[in-house]
C-alpha cells in the first residue's frame, strides 16, 4: 500500500468517525441526566471524546479557539471568586461552574469533528431535526391551540424548522440561487405569526446579511453605510407590518398582545423593554455589586429585584426559586461573576464577532448557516438566559471556528488559482 493510499484511508476513517460523533452528539443533546443539576447526555459524550482524542492539533489549526477557551477560563475564575466571596451554596456554584466547563468541552468536541469534516455540519443539523421531531416532546404539556401558548411553538417547532431552512439555504447558495434563498428566508419569517419573534427577525436579518455579502463590495467603502441604511429601513418596515398584523388582524400568540400595552407600539425599543424587562432589572442588580457580583444563581434575598420586574411587566408573578431575574448571557455573566466574569464573556463575544467578520468576506457553502446562527447568537448574547453557554453557543462557536479554518484554506487556494469565489 502506497503512502498516498494510507493517508486516504486515514482520512476516510476520520470522516466516518466525525459523522458518527456528531450524529450521537445531536441525538444525545435531547437526552438528560440528573446529576448535580441537569446534564445533557451529549456533554458526557463530549467529555469522553476530548479526553480520548485530545485537542492540541485542533487548537493549532484554529487559532481563535485558544481565545474562546481563554474567555471561558476567565469567566469561570470570576464565578469561583464571586462564589467564595458570596458563600454560595455548593449546589449553586457546582451548577454554575459546570455550565462553563461543559460549555467549553462541548465547543471543543464539535470543533474537532467539524474541522475534520466540515460537511459534518450538515449531518449535525439534519440529525438535530430528526431528534427534535421525535425526542423534543414534553408529555407534561397539553396543547389544544398553539396560540394559547406562544412558548410551545418556539420550543417545539423552531428547533425543527430553523435548521431545515439553514440546510436548504446552504444547498441553494452553493448553486448561486440568491433570490431563491431570499424567498426561503422570507417564508421562514412566518415564525413571527406564531410569536417566535426573535427567530423571525433572525431570518430577516440573515437574509439582509447574505444580500450584502453577495455584492462582494469593500466593507470599508461608503456602500457599507448605504447598505446599513437600506437594511435598517427594511427591518423597520417589517416591524411595522408585524405590528399592524397583530393590532388589526389578530396575528401572533399571547406574547404578541404586549403590543396592546404600549403607548407607541411602533417603537421597537419599547416592545423590547417590555418583552425583556429582566435586562433593565439586571442592570440595577449589577450597580449594587459591580466588582464581585452575586455568585452563581445569585439569590434575591429581599425580593426587591423580583418586585421591580413585576412592576415593569405589570404582573404579579411569584419567584419560587428565589433567584435574581436574568435574561442576558452578557449581563448575567457580570451579575454572577462580577467584573472578571464580564471580561471573560466579553472576550468570547468579541472573538465570535471577529470570526464572523472574517467569514463575511468570503462566499462559501457555510455562509447562509453562519448568517442564521450568528445572528441568533447575538440575540442570545444580549437577551437570553445564561444557559445558552451550554446549549446553543457550542455549535455556533464551532461553526465559526470551522468557517475561519475553511476561509484560510480558500485564501491559500486563491493565491494559487485566481478567481475562486465559492467553496463547495
Amino acid at each position: 500500500m502506497t503512502l498516498g493510499m494510507r493517508l486516504l484511508k486515514i482520512e476516510n476513517i476520520k470522516v466516518r468517525y466525525s459523522t458518527v460523533a456528531v450524529t450521537m452528539f445531536a441525538i444525545l443533546s435531547f437526552m438528560h441526566v440528573n446529576f448535580v443539576g441537569r446534564f445533557m447526555a451529549s456533554e458526557l459524550l463530549a467529555l469522553v471524546g476530548i479526553l480520548t482524542f485530545g485537542t492540541l492539533k485542533t487548537t493549532h489549526q484554529t487559532p481563535y479557539l485558544s481565545k474562546i477557551i481563554l474567555g471561558y477560563v476567565i469567566l469561570l475564575f470570576g464565578l469561583i471568586v464571586s462564589d467564595i466571596y458570596n458563600e454560595s451554596l455548593p449546589i449553586d456554584y457546582m451548577r454554575g461552574w459546570a455550565m462553563v466547563i461543559f460549555g467549553t468541552i462541548s465547543t471543543l468536541f464539535l470543533t474537532i469533528q467539524f474541522v475534520k469534516n466540515p460537511y459534518a455540519i450538515y449531518i449535525f443539523l439534519t440529525v438535530s431535526i430528526v431528534a427534535a421531531i421525535f425526542l423534543n416532546i414534553d408529555d407534561t404539556i397539553i396543547i389544544k391551540n398553539i396560540e394559547e401558548n406562544s412558548n410551545y411553538f418556539k420550543t417545539r417547532y423552531v428547533p425543527i424548522f430553523l435548521p431545515f431552512i439553514a440546510i436548504l439555504a446552504s444547498l441553494l447558495w452553493r448553486k448561486k440561487q440568491l433570490f431563491t434563498v431570499m424567498f426561503v428566508f422570507s417564508c421562514g419569517s412566518i415564525f413571527l405569526a406564531y410569536d417566535a419573534r426573535s427567530s423571525g427577525m433572525t431570518l430577516i436579518i440573515a437574509a439582509l446579511i447574505l444580500a450584502v455579502q453577495a455584492t462582494n463590495f469593500n466593507t470599508r467603502s461608503v456602500k457599507l453605510i448605504v447598505a446599513g441604511i437600506i437594511s435598517g429601513l427594511i427591518l423597520y418596515g417589517s416591524y411595522v407590518y408585524y405590528v399592524n398584523q397583530v393590532l388589526y388582524h389578530g396575528a401572533g400568540g399571547s406574547n404578541a398582545q404586549q403590543l396592546n400595552l404600549l403607548e407607541n407600539p411602533y417603537n421597537p425599543i419599547t416592545l423590547l423593554l417590555v418583552g425583556r424587562a429582566e435586562v433593565l432589572v439586571i442592570i440595577e442588580v449589577i450597580k449594587d455589586k459591580p466588582l464581585l457580583g452575586f455568585g452563581s444563581w445569585g439569590k434575591d434575598k429581599t425580593g426587591e429585584y423580583w418586585e421591580m420586574l413585576n412592576i415593569l411587566k405589570s404582573s404579579k408573578n411569584l419567584n419560587p426559586l428565589g433567584v435574581i431575574p436574568k435574561h442576558s448571557v452578557l449581563l448575567a455573566s457580570w451579575m454572577w461573576g462580577g467584573i472578571i466574569g464580564f471580561i471573560g464573556i466579553l472576550i468570547v463575544g468579541l472573538t465570535m464577532l471577529r470570526m464572523f467578520l472574517i467569514t463575511f468576506k468570503v462566499n462559501f457553502f457555510l455562509s447562509p448557516i453562519i448568517s442564521i446562527y450568528f445572528t441568533e447568537s447575538i440575540w442570545h448574547f444580549l437577551f437570553s438566559p445564561i444557559g445558552h453557554i451550554r446549549t446553543s453557543f457550542p455549535f455556533v462557536i464551532a461553526l465559526l471556528l470551522t468557517a475561519v479554518y475553511i476561509v484560510n484554506n480558500i485564501k491559500k487556494r486563491q493565491s494559487k488559482c485566481h478567481g475562486v469565489e465559492y467553496y463547495s
